[in-house]
């Protein structure tokens, strides 16, 4: 009978231990699907009078698993991107569409500070700058490592950096990805006071500048770094919303340029119901003029580059600017009207009018 007994509290410790494990271990899988059909004339650039318009259907399909404990939490993410009818019916798909989008590892080293290592996606603010691209099916990720402290309840601060290279080595190779950036290292600090948000970022961007050197004809390879610094302040109630940014980019750009340009943006926006949202805004990029020849302007780069933010949320829905184009081209003024409806998940906008300046 005692026996017994042992056996039964036995059997409940061992319970309230694996009970006790499952409250403080999780282990989640979620998936996503996502499919858009598009009809496009006109789409990034204005079409040409014999162009046709094209018609596709693209897809995305995810499936995430996320472990996560109290002191740590691994994440990885697999995607599947693909336009319908690119990869014949029997035919052996070998073309990549299948990748990781992200995997990372999360140390909670403290209460107040946390280190995130890994593939992921890095989204700041209204993703101005650093965004994830969530629109395109593919969507956007970096391979970095962000370090999080919260002071307290209302202030926040990201240290990041990332280094890339095309493969491992043991001798120092050029980078040579197209369209990707060589490293860099950002400083994010948020405060929330009351109803007013307030954001400070500053990024040093570096690319990868390879050139040939004259005098020995060794091909040389630099790293040309781009500071960008900005401040964006945001104001909310339950019928108003102000918002106002400003940044500024110096440094050397792509083509071993010196840098001097600004990103101004002001909107305030009315709630006359609900669901409802009327917005009136501009915004204001800086560009190379077109007609101004003097040898101290063309030795500076005045264009601004929103660099990795979520594009296609801004200057219109054509995607005519800053979305893998119109960099280191003339300005834009963005003035804009725009009237929102939004229910559950469903949002229905805008009207706006763009203008581009020679001389912006």
């Amino acid at each position: 009978m005692r026996t017994q007994r042992k056996n039964l509290i036995g059997l409940l410790v061992f319970a309230i231990c694996v009970m006790t494990l499952n409250l403080q271990a999780q282990f989640t899988v979620t998936g996503q699907y996502m499919s858009r059909g598009e009809y496009r004339h006109g789409f990034q650039s204005l079409a040409d009078t014999n162009q046709k318009a094209s018609l596709f259907v693209s897809q995305r399909a995810r499936i995430n698993a996320e472990y996560k404990q109290e002191k740590y939490k691994i994440y990885v993410s697999a995607q599947d991107v693909r336009t319908w009818g690119s990869v014949a019916n029997a035919a052996i798909d070998t073309k990549g569409l299948f990748s990781v989008f992200e995997a990372y590892g999360e140390l909670n080293c403290s209460k107040k500070f946390s280190a995130k290592i890994g593939r992921q996606v890095l989204s700041y603010d209204d993703d101005r700058i650093f965004g994830g691209l969530d629109w395109a099916m593919q969507a956007r990720r970096h391979d970095a490592a962000v370090f999080k402290y919260n002071l307290d309840s209302t202030t926040t601060m990201h240290f990041g950096g990332a280094y890339n290279q095309n493969s491992e080595s043991n001798k120092l190779i050029q980078y040579t990805v197209a369209g990707n950036y060589k490293s860099f290292q950002y400083f994010w600090l948020n405060k929330q006071i009351k109803k007013l948000n307030l954001s400070f970022l500053a990024l040093n961007n570096g690319v990868a500048y390879n050139r040939v050197n004259t005098t020995t004809g060794v091909r040389d390879s630099m790293t040309l770094y781009q500071q960008t610094f900005g401040l964006r302040t945001e104001y909310k109630t339950d019928k108003m919303i102000g918002l106002v940014y400003a940044y500024y980019q110096m440094g050397d750009d792509n083509t071993n340029r010196k840098t001097s340009a600004v990103d101004l943006c002001g909107e305030i926006g009315y709630k006359p119901a609900k669901g409802f949202l009327v917005t009136l805004g501009a915004e204001y990029l800086s560009g190379q003029s077109q007609t101004d020849t003097a040898k101290a302007y063309r030795d500076v780069n005045h264009s601004f580059n929103p660099y990795y933010g979520t594009n296609h949320r801004f200057n219109g829905y054509m995607d005519y600017f800053y979305v893998g184009n119109h960099i280191n081209s003339v300005g834009l003024l963005d003035a804009y009207l725009r009237l929102s409806y939004t229910h559950k998940n469903l949002v229905i906008y805008q009207y706006s009018y763009v203008q581009c300046s020679s001389r912006c």
